[in-house]
């Protein structure tokens, strides 16, 4: 049996030689490699998760000017030493990156470490097991590790909650200034931190007048080590104290939290504290864990419960050894105990009369984690021997503890409020004088860290609005900010849904009475993105196009040329029909230029969402914002309507597949600009870092698929290639582009020139430049990686430029079938489409007043350009009644026509609904080109059969 206590319970004596109890302890150079695993294991993957709301209001606080950050969090709910620090680790730089403002609270979690061996060696001097498994077990703690990560405070008050409890523990066993004064300072700073601390403070001074009660005038001393903390800490408590009672009284009240029972309590606090605040996404994995947890749990209770019942079997013999009154003062278990229960009760006690307990709220009480591991490790270490109970449970814990650290770094934690994607799009979007309006401090606070102080200096704007202190309703101060941004330029409003206020809405609903929409984007279920500027209101023409649903009977695009600098031009579409604001319907817009590529665009829903009050029945105005890069050109703008869920686009009643879903609505003529932009300002999604340069020509990224996204063999290859011009007087030049096998061959490609209007020899300094490029992968490419290179090509030589890597590319293989299938109803001989496919049969089923249709080919050749499957359900006069056109598709997917290998065999399903009439319906059926719209001739054994293939229907 090992027994373990504090000095002098236990038979080895208190050694008066501070430097041989050094030398029982842990050696230095494993404290030491002990903090550098830690400070590993903590520095992994900072800037994968996204900042959070009060990781934002951290970094809010602490980019505020000193004596503001001082009266901003007399009004929050913790005090401001963390804040301050930050402010300090980031004075340099003005304004943290995620990266940095995390790195402080690593170095924090960090010194966790050889804190806690320290503060075991001086609770159990000689003990190297204890503060072995002690320090072991914080290393692996999934909660330490999750607030060495967060840009909070809780980490730094467990330091100093350790480091307090370890220089009042060294005054008690020697009361000396030095272990007073330190003492103080930590307890102060603890308080200064967060204000539980106090609870840990209510512990210390408990257990200094338990163990003294019998010694007044050092009883005198120690409760003057508690006033003199109060002391220290009262001047913040006078000037925070009455702004904090009401700043606590209006969460509670607005949060409306329910308080916790015992049970619920205690359980969540011991569940975290043992296995942390996370779950895998995986089922199996999170029912792992949460097994592990619960048996991990069971065996610290036992092991814990089963220490103190073998302590008080020898309470006697050691009372009999030293006296039971040095036995009491020097029990250093029973002191954790008092560390843990008296803060937690206190804490409980709180939560019923002031209920506040959001999710990881088990983080206020973090403090206590050290002292309830240091109790796992004097147990474990006392029942090592006794049925090997130690020993199981620290393997429990440890296991635990791994898993845990797994489940953080592999588990996406508050994706729904993830800003990142927000701020890029309104940099990106964003100009100069534009305002991102933010109603929360955590807003500005994401702000300032996803856009840091050079990238800010760099793009010119927006800027970052708080629109007030404390503002959550509606009035004077808010329109009144309104009315400024919206003088500057455009406002960027993220509204956060999810906190039950209708100020959003009343923002919103101003916006639109005073300004055109440029954007509204949802980017989670709790936030959306819109963004407003005033433009002036276009002057309409006729057009006259029946979409089926509603008629857009007048469109006009005000300015007429515009530079691409972000700047918005405004699209005014008046609307008509019974459906005029259906839910249902989409409305798009696309700038598009001769060669009917799309430079941008914009969908919105649903159809009439931009009206204004003051505008005309049917009439809304949206903009659209031509983006810095664009070649200068004369562009259109068309407009459409899809329907929601599907976003197919409709075409008239009377459609046939050769009619246009898009409409022309008005022209632009985009110009260069005047200033130099901003790389920021390109939509790269994959940059080229750093950027590479070719004879004074910049490779910046590219865009249109993601590095490592996968691509179907046989369809197109669609990119934007971002350039810049870094010289005087740039060559003429072309570029290529090639995917590459792992053997550097080729395996497609494409070189030339897509901007004739706009050579690189006319390019001005600095200039930035889109430079799209398509081609068609094979059908037959492999399966596997691909690297993508670009480069520069001499035309007159033919010469390419060193090649520029742009990362990898993954093809994969339609799934491929060479068994015939046996179609309900064969076709005899079967028809051909042009000289690439045969119908070979089909089967027809009617069902809920709908066809149900799968189409049964034959591949003769592949395909390109890419071609799209009609099944039109006709009337006798040729009126099409209802249609299904699109894209192959078959059980397995999408099947694009340029992936089609000769000798398969693919069936591709449609669905039609049947109207309800009386009158002879035709099922016609064919292939064509949506470039175009041409249709596919077909044969039959060589005749001619017009461009469709007709399917009389029964019964109807």
């Amino acid at each position: 049996m090992d027994t373990v206590s504090s000095p002098p319970v236990t038979s080895r004596p208190v050694r008066s030689n501070p430097g041989a109890t050094q030398r029982t302890g842990l050696p230095l150079s494993l404290i030491a490699a002990l903090t550098l695993l830690g400070l590993a294991l903590r520095v992994l993957r900072l800037n994968w998760q996204p900042l959070w709301w009060d990781e934002g209001y951290s970094i809010y606080f602490a980019t505020e000017p000193l004596a503001r950050m001082l009266n901003l969090t007399a009004h929050d709910i913790h005090p401001p030493l963390y804040y301050a620090l930050l402010h300090l680790w980031t004075g340099p730089i003005g304004a943290p990156t995620p990266v940095q403002a995390r790195l402080l609270s690593v170095l924090i979690g960090a010194s966790a470490l050889p804190v806690m061996a320290w503060l075991a060696h001086v609770l159990f001097p000689g003990r190297v097991r204890i503060a072995w498994l002690a320090t072991i077990f914080l290393l692996l703690s999934p909660i330490h590790l999750f607030y060495s990560q967060e840009v909070r405070m809780y980490g730094l008050a467990m330091v100093l909650g350790m480091l307090a409890t370890g220089q009042l523990w060294r005054w008690r066993r020697r009361p000396t200034r030095g272990a007073a004064l330190l003492s103080v300072v930590w307890a102060q700073a603890a308080l200064y931190t967060i204000y539980y601390s106090a609870l840990l403070l209510l512990a210390h001074a408990l257990w200094v007048v338990w163990t003294l009660r019998a010694q007044r005038a050092r009883l005198v001393r120690g409760l003057a080590l508690f006033g003199v903390i109060g002391v220290g800490f009262l001047p913040w408590l006078l000037y925070a104290g009455p702004k904090l009672v009401g700043y606590v009284g209006d969460k509670v009240l607005a949060d409306q939290d329910r308080p916790l029972g015992p049970l619920a309590y205690t359980v969540r606090h011991l569940i975290a504290l043992v296995r942390g605040h996370l779950l895998p996404d995986d089922p199996q994995a999170a029912t792992l864990l949460t097994w592990l947890g619960v048996a991990t749990l069971l065996a610290v209770v036992t092991t814990v419960i089963t220490f103190f019942v073998m302590r008080r079997r020898d309470a006697g013999a050691a009372s009999a050894a030293v006296g039971q009154q040095e036995a009491v003062r020097l029990d250093a278990p029973a002191a954790l105990l008092v560390f843990i229960l008296v803060p937690a009760i206190v804490a409980f006690l709180l939560n019923l009369r002031l209920p506040f307990f959001p999710d990881g709220g088990e983080r206020l009480l973090l403090f206590i984690l050290p002292y309830f591991l240091l109790l796992i490790a004097v147990a474990a270490t006392a029942t090592w021997t006794q049925w090997r109970l130690g020993r199981v449970t620290t393997l429990l814990l440890v296991a635990c503890g791994a898993l845990g650290v797994y489940t953080f770094y592999a588990t996406p934690r508050y994706t729904a409020r993830d800003y990142r994607p927000i701020i890029g799009q309104v940099v990106q979007s964003g100009k100069a004088g534009d305002t991102f309006f933010a109603i929360f401090p955590w807003q500005v606070g994401y702000w300032r860290a996803y856009v840091p102080p050079a990238q800010q200096a760099e793009i010119g704007g927006p800027d970052a609005v708080l629109v007030a202190e404390g503002a959550l309703t509606w009035g004077p101060e808010v329109r009144m900010a309104l009315d400024d941004a919206l003088q500057r330029g455009a406002v960027w409003f993220p509204a956060p849904l999810s906190f039950g206020s209708t100020l959003h809405g009343e923002i919103e609903a101003y916006l639109q009475n005073h300004a055109v929409n440029l954007e509204n984007r949802w980017y989670s279920t709790t936030t959306r993105l819109s963004a407003w500027q005033p433009l002036p209101r276009p002057e309409t023409t006729p057009v006259g196009v029946d979409f089926g649903p509603v008629r857009l009977d007048e469109a006009g695009v005000t300015p007429d040329v515009v530079a691409s600098t972000n700047a918005p031009v405004a699209v005014r579409l008046g609307w008509s029909g019974d459906d005029n604001g259906d839910d249902d319907l989409v409305v798009t817009l696309r700038l598009t230029d001769a060669a009917g590529r799309t430079w941008t665009s914009r969908d919105y829903a649903p159809l009439g969402l931009l009206r204004a009050d003051d505008e005309t029945a049917g009439g809304e105005t949206a903009g659209l914002i031509i983006p810095v890069g664009l070649p200068p050109d004369t562009y259109r703008i068309r407009a459409g309507v899809a329907v929601s869920g599907t976003g197919q686009l409709i075409l008239p009643p009377a459609a046939t597949a050769t009619t246009d879903p898009l409409v022309d609505v008005g022209t632009v003529s985009v110009t260069l600009p005047d200033t130099v932009q901003a790389r920021a300002r390109l939509p790269i999604r994959t940059p080229v870092e750093p950027p590479e340069t070719r004879e004074g020509l910049a490779f910046l990224g590219y865009a249109g698929v993601e590095a490592h996204d996968d691509v179907t063999a046989g369809t197109e290859l669609r990119l934007r290639i971002f350039m810049q011009n870094r010289v005087e007087a740039p060559p003429a030049r072309h570029i290529f582009v090639s995917l590459l096998d792992r053997n550097d061959g080729g395996v497609a490609g494409w070189e030339g020139w897509t901007l004739p209007q706009y050579p690189t020899e006319t390019w001005a300094p600095d200039a930035l430049v889109q430079v799209p490029v398509e081609f068609f992968l094979p059908a037959t490419v492999a399966p596997g990686d691909y690297r993508l290179i670009t480069g520069l090509l001499d035309p007159a030589t033919g010469a390419k430029s060193e090649p520029v890597e742009l990362g990898e590319l993954t093809v994969r293989q339609r799934p491929i079938s060479l068994d015939a299938p046996s179609p309900a109803t064969p076709l005899e001989p079967p028809p051909r489409f042009g000289t690439h496919a045969d119908l070979i049969g089909y089967d027809l089923a009617q069902e809920d007043g709908a066809l149900t249709l799968t189409l049964h080919w034959r591949v003769q050749q592949t395909l390109l350009p890419p071609h799209q499957i009609f099944v039109h359900l006709d009337a006798p006069d040729g009126t099409t009644v209802a249609q299904d056109d699109g894209p192959p598709r078959t059980g397995d997917g999408e099947a694009p026509t340029g992936s089609w290998l000769p000798g398969e065999y693919l069936s591709t399903r449609h669905r039609v609904t049947v109207p309800d009439t009386d009158t002879p319906l035709t099922l016609r059926i064919g292939l064509y080109n949506p470039d175009g719209n041409v249709r596919l001739p077909v044969t039959v054994q060589g005749a001619p059969r017009g461009d469709a293939v007709e399917i009389p229907l029964s019964g109807q």
